[in-house]
């Protein structure tokens, strides 16, 4: 009961965030998920999954309202995200394209 309670409350969102002016973030500070939180001992780790520590008040995500502090990020730009030093590379890169979906 608990494990179908906890499927049901996720829920996975795509959207289109846009920095602004001279922004060089998003205005999203990210930590990995600890792994005793996910994983049960002697499991093979492919990736590690990443979520928002804090929003940057101000920021684009802040101000656009739809991203939370607890959301996990699963897809920069097309690309998964599979650690904390993946996901910082996949939004820094998102400069060029200037959205996180």
């Amino acid at each position: 009961d608990e494990l179908r309670a906890a499927m049901h409350d996720c829920r996975m969102y795509g959207f289109f965030i846009e920095k602004f002016g001279d922004a060089n973030s998003f205005g999203i500070v990210l930590e990995e998920v600890p792994y005793n939180e996910i994983f049960r001992p002697k499991s093979i780790v492919l990736s590690h999954p990443v979520r928002i520590k804090e929003l940057v008040i101000d920021g684009a995500a802040w101000l656009d309202g739809r991203l939370c502090v607890g959301d996990q990020l699963v897809i920069v730009n097309g690309n998964w995200v599979q650690t904390l030093p993946h996901a910082q590379f996949l939004l820094d890169e998102a400069g060029a394209e200037n959205a996180i979906d």
